[in-house]
């Protein structure tokens, strides 16, 4: 196996070495969880051969027979993603030398590495056709290339050293959809492989209908896409299995963080310094006495215009009386209650809670995570319309018909190009990877609201819950 340092042009040049030692190190660990022998693998750096005379010699013997054109063919998916129809000479333009050198470097590394075979993702087609191509024409024989379709999504790319329960539960996976589903791919290429013959286990806690285990693949897969197994369950068992099988990294993580931390160092942010302004001239600031003066002053003032607003509400208070109608003024300019929220303390009973019924719920388009809602929650214009971001957790049938609870007085929001005029409660889990309805109880019927005995406050208007951020 070759790593190659010194054609990472992105890479600056003094982390080569600790990159290279990281990814040695890690490599390691990840082969032997599969079971393989590590003394049979042998793990050689790009710049052990690539800096000596006679590879680069190879070199310009190999780039005098290449034209930039052949160069730039070679090099596509790889250091540089493929034209399309859309690619302009200017994005061209931008390619820089060492991207069209790669297909050379990597051609060469076969020769130099004494390789049998080139193995990668099917994005190198082009280099390989490439080194097939030319590496004849300087007298070295062709290898055998083999390669693989493997492309999981974005999402499941994790850092095997951070807690894996909370990137996998944020992964997309929906109900029922086996084609774009990442976690199930993973299962079917990493973890069923690793297993061996064993069983795939579901930890799945008894109120949901306890453990589960599957045999195949193919079990799992079926389970799955027939609705029995769901997203929730998948990621659990994916991220049990993978923690298992990284027994042997994990177990060593302290020393692997060290050479992390070495090879992807966190810039440190800079503090800035205060400067004085040079030339500002302080002979004029009051002394301690003379602020002391000054603040004395002002909260006298303050008490002064205190003590009169007091006064204007009492002679209000009693002409209210004179004109008999001290109930309704009595309660206007009646003092906060001391156990009333103070001016910007908002508590959940500002909130316009209530129970809602979802009488129909359907994907929005072009998203992946939104579930849109017709929920009844006794408003006389019909059902609101809601989006919620529960698809990698609930199905279409678990929705329909389900008692929810809603919060009624938040300003629409627009989610895409849907519409929404509310928020469904939910519970999550501290790693992000399950989340739960906030059941109403089983007795109360939609439009019924929810109330906190013993908390102040009144509900307020949507645009004083944006305004106040409660």
């Amino acid at each position: 196996m070759c790593i190659r340092d010194s054609d990472e042009t992105a890479v600056p040049f003094e982390l080569h070495a600790a990159r290279c030692a990281y990814y040695q190190a890690m490599i390691q660990e990840l082969i032997q969880g599969f079971g393989a022998p590590l003394q049979n693998l042998k793990i050689s750096i790009g710049s052990d051969h690539q800096l000596n005379d006679k590879f680069m010699l190879d070199v310009y013997r190999l780039s005098s027979l290449v034209s930039l054109e052949r160069a730039e063919q070679g090099v596509l998916g790889v250091a540089v993603p493929h034209w399309s129809a859309d690619t302009t000479d200017e994005d061209r333009g931008k390619i820089k030398m060492g991207q069209l050198m790669y297909p050379c470097l990597a051609s060469l590394d076969a020769e130099y590495c004494k390789a049998d075979v080139q193995f990668g993702p099917a994005s190198s087609a082009e280099m390989f056709a490439f080194a097939r191509h030319f590496l004849p024409l300087i007298d070295y024989a062709p290898r055998a290339h083999m390669l693989h379709s493997v492309d999981l999504p974005e999402d499941m790319s994790f850092d095997l050293l951070a807690a894996l329960n909370k990137k996998l539960g944020k992964a997309f996976c929906e109900e029922k959809n086996v084609t774009k589903n990442g976690p199930l791919l993973f299962a079917q290429l990493v973890i069923f492989p690793w297993l061996n013959g064993g069983k795939f286990e579901i930890a799945r806690e008894e109120k949901h209908g306890g453990a589960l285990e599957f045999a195949t693949f193919e079990a799992l897969y079926s389970a799955f896409e027939s609705g029995q197994l769901f997203p929730a369950d998948l990621k659990l068992g994916v991220t049990k299995n993978l923690e298992l099988l990284l027994q042997t990294v994990t177990s060593k993580k302290e020393a692997l963080l060290k050479l992390e931390q070495a090879a992807y160092p966190v810039a440190e942010k800079k503090v800035k310094e205060k400067k004085a302004k040079e030339g500002k001239d302080t002979s004029n600031r009051p002394s301690d006495e003379e602020l002391a003066k000054i603040k004395a002053a002002k909260a006298a003032k303050k008490k002064a215009n205190t003590d009169a607003m007091k006064a204007g509400k009492k002679g209000k208070e009693a002409e209210a009386k004179a004109n008999g109608k001290d109930n309704q003024l009595a309660a206007a300019v009646e003092p906060r209650k001391k156990n009333a929220p103070a001016s910007g303390d908002h508590t959940a009973a500002c909130l316009d809670i209530r129970v809602g019924k979802i009488v129909e719920v359907f994907h929005i388009e072009k998203s992946d995570k939104l579930f849109g809602e017709m929920i009844e929650c006794g408003d006389p214009e019909g059902p609101r319309q809601i989006a919620s971001g529960l698809r990698s957790f609930y199905s279409l049938e678990q929705l329909k018909d389900r008692h929810v609870l809603v919060i009624c007085n938040l300003k629409p929001r627009k989610m895409g190009e849907f519409k929404s005029h509310g928020m469904v409660m939910c519970a999550e889990s501290e790693d992000g990877s399950h989340v739960e309805f906030i059941d109403p109880p089983s007795k109360c019927v939609p439009g019924d609201r929810i109330v906190f005995q013993g908390v102040p406050g009144e509900i307020l208007s949507p645009a004083q819950v944006a305004k106040h951020k409660v």
